[in-house]
């Protein structure tokens, strides 16, 4: 893979298009089920979730479900924008262009409503 420095961090992911990956990932909000996870994507689909530090490991589909590819964070940034929340935060792995945070507080006025995920370690598999 090579990584062109001129572009945005976002065309590098694109360009890329990796369809085998893993990520660490974690999520800060009011959300069901493990919230630090290794998330292993294959053909460009969740097949692997891995609880951490534990390990315990789930491939049901109801699971897998639950934690997205880059991909779909990407699609989640642009559905954020759209809204235009009151407080939208992300910040690109500078060479490999994935979403290292991705912080949306929706409306201030509602409890409970932001979304905290970080994203690191990703490892192209």
């Amino acid at each position: 893979m090579t990584v062109q420095r001129s572009m945005s961090a976002r065309q590098n992911w694109e360009n890329a298009a990796p369809r085998n990956y893993s990520f660490v990932f974690e999520r800060h909000c009011y959300c069901a089920g493990p919230n630090r996870v290794r998330v292993r994507v294959r053909g460009g689909k969740v097949a692997e979730v891995q609880s951490l530090p534990d390990g315990q490991r789930f491939t049901d589909p109801d699971t897998l479900r639950s934690y997205p590819t880059v991909e779909e964070l990407l699609s989640l940034i642009d559905r954020a924008v759209a809204r235009k929340p009151d407080n939208l935060t992300i910040t690109y792995d500078r060479y490999l262009g994935y979403p290292s945070r991705i912080y949306i507080d929706y409306s201030y006025r509602v409890a409970d409503d932001e979304i905290d995920y970080r994203l690191s370690d990703l490892r192209m598999e």
